[in-house]
């Protein structure tokens, strides 16, 4: 399949693993679009969500990080052991782009028409999201076959952010559910849920480095399946699940207590989580 990644930093390993794992098994990588850093928007965007401290800190984990850090990070040692396994040994994502011939292409959005025109001259089957922020219509439509993304929460009920964190928050498993995007907000039909396995041991840092690293390998699990003709997908109704926004430093703290008591009950698509009052949120 002609499959275009994007991303939204330039050392992204979640990107930089799909790319070479994609083009190791004979899939062709046209092109990778990558959404600046530096966008305006992006910036303002982001400087409201967490504040011009965090975004620095932000800024610094994703661009001057060396190795030795990436390794021992809680948020980045899974995938970046993922991809010593593997013997994948690029560090940006211009390297793998040039590692598998595709063109790498920097953009201020996803949605520019610099992207929509490249992305359509690839005539593309599969796009696979690896970030790179809100899609619209026009990029939607790209692909034969549709947009994959891996979502870190459970869906229907956990869409937006930090979908793992509330689900904890509800006392609920966190697991990684990859579906098709839509015009929604995770609202596309969904293909697969995965446990992201955790433990007594786990932080919320950590549960965020297994989410990542799970969803890789359920993407490329999803593209095998998509090859075979054997995909499956359900449904979701928007009146499903809830839209979740990025969560208070206070509320991430209880989120953390909760993963250490280690109460958590298995994720049901059918089960009511919203009693508010009963799960003690």
């Amino acid at each position: 399949m002609r499959i275009i990644v994007t991303c939204g930093y330039p050392t992204s390993l979640h990107a930089i693993s799909l790319i070479a794992e994609l083009s190791r098994i004979g899939h062709e990588i046209p092109l990778c679009i990558e959404v600046s850093l530096f966008s305006k928007k992006r910036i303002l965007r982001e400087s409201r969500q967490l504040g011009l401290g965090k975004l620095t800190e932000k800024f610094k984990k994703r661009v001057l990080t060396k190795n030795n850090s990436i390794s021992t990070n809680e948020e980045t040692r899974y995938i970046y052991e993922y991809t010593k396994e593997r013997s994948i040994k690029f560090t940006t994502v211009r390297g793998a782009c040039k590692e598998c011939n595709a063109r790498h292409l920097v953009v201020k959005s996803l949605n520019s028409e610099s992207a929509i025109t490249a992305a359509r001259e690839t005539s593309p089957d599969l796009i696979v999201y690896a970030g790179g922020g809100i899609i619209h219509q026009g990029f939607l439509e790209l692909p034969k076959i549709g947009i994959l993304n891996a979502h870190g929460g459970p869906l229907p009920h956990f869409r937006g952010m930090n979908a793992a964190e509330w689900s904890i928050l509800f006392g609920i498993k966190p697991v990684v559910t990859i579906h098709f995007i839509d015009r929604g907000v995770d609202t596309g039909p969904i293909i697969t849920r995965e446990p992201i396995g955790i433990d007594l041991t786990d932080t919320i840092n950590s549960v965020r480095g297994k989410a990542t690293l799970v969803g890789v390998k359920e993407l490329l699990r999803t593209i095998e399946t998509i090859e075979t003709g054997e995909l499956k997908t359900e449904e979701q109704k928007k009146t499903d699940g809830v839209q979740f926004f990025r969560m208070s430093e206070p509320l991430l703290k209880i989120a953390q207590t909760k993963l250490k008591e280690g109460n958590l009950e298995e994720y049901n698509p059918k089960m009511q989580i919203f009693d508010w009052r009963k799960r003690g949120v």
